[in-house]
């Protein structure tokens, strides 16, 4: 027990001794492949948040922020469904400096919450899903980005790749398979340094 609550604390102080740390904005676009069963979908998705890269060396790093997060499906034949989420990323960062620039490397989880969901099938005009089977997910994500640095301003455009962060109970639409959900991401944030 002793040792746990040691490794706690010394995580849960990490932040403390950091070099610098950079908040700042982040956006993401691009595309959710989904299955379900042999439904398939390739649609649309956004983020949209708060960012905060924590450096501990000048190789080693922590992001983390949030973000929320619009997911549309749009399964064959005639079934739909668009959902709003809240994510918290927790990823371990590795930077490869190239002159004033790093190369990113990071894989971590991202937590998500799925606030709100809407579905249809055929004709039917789109109704609300309750709240009692919108499902918070844990989800691996993977990420190669490129941190360049102007003085105190730092841009950093990524390419994401995150598994499964989404989506109401599959129970909703009476069906056993599960849902499988790729994110391939587009990001770009714009951070300051301190």
């Amino acid at each position: 027990m002793t040792k746990r609550i040691s490794l706690a604390v010394f995580l849960i102080s990490l932040p403390a001794f950091a070099v610098e740390y950079c908040p700042g904005i982040i956006c993401h676009g691009g595309l959710a492949p989904s299955s379900w069963g042999t439904l398939t979908s390739t649609e649309p998705a956004y983020q949209l948040g708060l960012g905060l890269n924590i450096w501990l060396t000048d190789r080693v790093g922590i992001h983390t922020g949030f973000q929320y997060a619009w997911y549309y499906y749009d399964y064959e034949p005639n079934l739909k469904w668009s959902c709003g989420s809240l994510l918290l990323p927790i990823d371990l960062l590795y930077g490869i400096r190239t002159g004033k620039s790093k190369i990113l490397l990071g894989a971590g989880l991202a937590i998500c919450k799925t606030l709100n969901a809407k579905g249809s099938v055929g004709f039917i005009t789109p109704i609300s899903i309750p709240d009692s089977i919108l499902e918070t997910n844990i989800g691996p994500e993977f990420m190669v980005g490129m941190e360049m640095n102007f003085q105190s301003i730092c841009l950093l455009p990524s390419l994401r790749y995150a598994y499964g962060l989404d989506g109401p109970s599959n129970t909703y639409w009476d069906r056993e398979e599960e849902t499988s959900h790729h994110y391939i991401l587009l990001g770009l944030a714009m951070m300051v340094r301190m």
